[in-house]
């Protein structure tokens, strides 16, 4: 709870620290995600997609920094990965579907889904009992690192804003 002129805040720990834990990583990860990372040993994954779907969507996915090719029916190899996934234990099989089977393919959300879900994992959990420095440095990394979004990334609030007038009508005053 902060306390702020004629206002008070009701901060959820969680979903801030979930916010501002995505934020960072996004920042740190922007120059990681601009070159391949060359696989040593080439993953083969079956696909069930028409060949020339296939090919079409395989050109567009390698405009990302992969590296992916036909092999033989109903698979393909990957060659080179965006170096940043490699940081991430990422299941190839589901990304590679994923991408293949978008109709738009839009590889920033799914990286926004991988990063969302580090970020819950590895934030303040909701019951978690902080001390006031800690309380103190969460909302440090608020105005630091989030630029007026008061959701995290599951849409849920983080911040609930309560007036004078809105506690005074809660008491019918």
């Amino acid at each position: 709870i902060i306390e702020k002129q004629e206002e008070i805040l009701l901060v959820d720990q969680h979903a801030l620290a979930e916010r501002t834990t995505f934020e960072k990583i996004k920042e740190e990860i922007k120059e990681k995600w601009l070159k391949p990372e060359i696989l040593l040993d080439p993953i083969v994954l079956s696909v069930s997609k028409d060949l020339w779907d296939l090919l079409q969507k395989i050109e567009k996915i390698n405009t990302f920094w992969f590296d992916i090719s036909e092999f033989g029916e109903n698979k393909i190899i990957i060659y080179a990965i965006p170096s940043v996934l490699k940081e991430y234990d990422v299941q190839f099989q589901n990304l590679v579907d994923k991408l293949i089977y978008m109709q738009d393919i839009d590889l920033q959300k799914i990286l926004d889904e991988l990063l969302a879900t580090k970020a819950c994992k590895t934030s303040i959990k909701a019951w978690q009992k902080l001390n006031f420095r800690e309380m103190e440095n969460l909302i440090k990394q608020w105005f630091e690192h989030i630029q007026g979004m008061f959701v995290c990334q599951h849409w849920r609030p983080w911040v609930v804003r309560l007036s004078k007038s809105d506690i005074q009508k809660l008491f019918d005053r």
